[in-house]
């Protein structure tokens, strides 16, 4: 009888071979199986794998792909399929050749013909068929992630209207000679609420500074609150619009405040003058100032654009500055946006005032 068991020193405890995950028992059978070909047969090999690491965790997968890179590949020719997009290698990706079934259409007396001609092997890495290219497609996907952005700290807000908005308060903030967003700071928008979670999941392990700025009302507490709990940012880097003006619910529009947002709404979509939206705040309006404008743009008369979240921080991007100056209710949201930027360059501060935490 002969048992294997392996020690894990990280536990100290040792299991049974065969009681281990099937794909560490893979793993190490291939690597005892490879051994042992080569003291069979030197480098009179040629490697033909069928889905190999299929078990394995992702990263694992990584493992060994670097493994096939680095130890058989400068020996031995290597072929393998896989289905799995963490099995490609991308740092040679014309080596990548997509295996599908082919089926000739073609059109003879209006009548439509199909010959299949069976599975081949592509000669190019891309195919036009969705499904072979899923497996390239997601884990290019990844990997352009993994680069798209430069610096370490990250702000995440729900979409390109927030995106807007605050590249251009920074920007006139700072031709005043006040506070604008510290540079370090790269902005990406989730494009929807419901996505940051994922956004936020997906860059954490790249080690970046994140922090996040989420409209807060009745339908997105249950979110937030799922986001706090997760703990997937640092204390402090969840911030919500309410903590920048004194209501219990609040957009990014309710920081630019109702005189200059009508304003801009009134500017973006050519309201003529009867039905334009007021200059002060109706007191019966909605507490949130996006849904009340969304309210009251949908009673426009036919012809006029309809709303939506860009268009306003579109038009206040093409304003000159003399257009500018004259916008009613500016300083109002020059604070506010000035109280945001200085908590979010707080963090860089303290991220930069704190001991390093790396280890070797």
């Amino acid at each position: 009888i002969f048992s294997t068991r392996i020690m894990n020193e990280r536990h100290r405890a040792s299991v049974s071979f065969d009681e281990r995950s099937s794909g560490f028992i893979w793993f190490f059978s291939f690597l005892v199986w490879f051994s042992q070909m080569k003291e069979n047969y030197a480098d009179k090999l040629i490697v033909l794998l069928d889905e190999p690491g299929l078990t394995l965790h992702g990263k694992a997968q990584q493992d060994l792909l670097r493994y096939i890179r680095e130890k058989l590949q400068p020996e031995y020719q290597v072929i393998y399929t896989t289905h799995s997009p963490f099995m490609l290698d991308i740092e040679n990706i014309f080596s990548l050749r997509t295996v599908e079934d082919v089926v000739k259409r073609e059109i003879i007396n209006d009548d439509l013909h199909e010959e299949i001609l069976g599975t081949k092997v592509g000669e190019k890495i891309l195919s036009r068929d969705r499904d072979t290219v899923l497996p390239l497609q997601g884990h290019l996907g990844y990997d352009i992630t993994q680069t798209l952005f430069v610096g370490p700290y990250v702000v995440v807000v729900e979409g390109t209207a927030e995106w807007a908005y605050i590249n251009w308060f920074t920007r006139k903030l700072v031709t005043h000679g006040r506070t604008g967003l510290d540079i370090r700071w790269a902005i990406a928008p989730a494009e929807g609420a419901s996505k940051i979670s994922s956004f936020v999941t997906l860059f954490k392990g790249r080690g970046l500074r994140i922090a996040v700025l989420l409209d807060f009302h009745d339908s997105q507490k249950k979110m937030v609150k799922q986001l706090e709990e997760s703990k997937l940012l640092e204390p402090d880097h969840l911030l919500k619009t309410t903590d920048f003006i004194d209501q219990d619910e609040a957009d990014i529009e309710d920081l630019i405040g109702w005189e200059l947002y009508a304003a801009l709404v009134n500017g973006a979509l050519e309201i003529p003058e009867p039905h334009q939206l007021p200059t002060v705040k109706p007191e019966d309006a909605e507490l949130r100032i996006a849904k009340e404008v969304d309210k009251r743009t949908k009673l426009l008369p036919p012809g006029l654009p309809e709303f939506d979240h860009y268009a306003p921080a579109q038009y206040l991007n093409r304003l000159t500055p003399e257009e500018v100056a004259q916008l009613p209710g500016l300083d109002v949201a020059l604070n506010r946006f000035e109280k945001l930027f200085n908590t979010l360059n707080e963090l860089v501060r303290f991220a930069h005032s704190q001991p390093s935490t790396h280890t070797r």
